[in-house]
């Protein structure tokens, strides 16, 4: 059985794949093959036989926020905007 390599994190057959992990060809459909070796997200690594490669488990990634430092002290310089109530006046 033909395999290919990640050589870019993707995702086949609901699979994540991360780089250096072996991919059978049976998770890739046939008439990607040549634009991922193109865009170079696989590259065909030799024939196995028998036992396919599984992928490496995925690790938790945790999001952060990135803040621009001038936006940060544009913040503190910024007084905070206090909304009065519109008094309303009535006049007979």
């Amino acid at each position: 059985m033909v395999v290919y390599i990640a050589k870019k994190p993707c995702r086949f057959g609901g699979q994540i794949y991360r780089i250096d992990d072996k991919i059978p060809a049976d998770k890739i459909q046939e008439r990607r093959i040549g634009s991922l070796v193109r865009m170079g997200v696989i590259v065909q690594g030799g024939e196995v036989e028998g036992v396919a490669s599984q992928p490496t488990p995925p690790t938790p990634v945790l999001e952060t926020e990135q803040v621009n430092e001038a936006d940060t002290v544009a913040a503190k310089q910024e007084p905070e905007k206090k909304t009065a109530a519109k008094k309303t006046s009535s006049k007979k």
